[in-house]
């Protein structure tokens, strides 16, 4: 059984403008705070920690990461659809 919580967090290290570049949108995605934790045998594995994340329609996002850092079960994860 999967078990997804959420909590707030902030943190970004992302310091670069966008706003003068093109209005803000309302995100077709944002997320902040997922935990995903899957239990495990007797104890509980922490697969995702916080993660804070928001798309903006027309924008691109790249997942990049060490194997095992969580990149499949963030993508797996059951989006909303917009």
């Amino acid at each position: 059984m999967t078990q997804a919580t959420t909590r707030t967090t902030t943190n970004s290290t992302d310091t670069t403008d966008t706003t003068a570049s093109r209005p803000a949108a309302r995100p077709v995605l944002d997320v902040r705070g997922l935990h995903v934790e899957f239990p495990l045998g007797g104890r509980t594995a922490h697969a995702l920690r916080g993660v804070d994340l928001s798309l903006a329609a027309g924008d691109t996002l790249g997942i990049v990461g060490e194997s095992g850092s969580g990149k499949s079960t963030l993508a797996s994860r059951p989006w909303p659809s917009p």
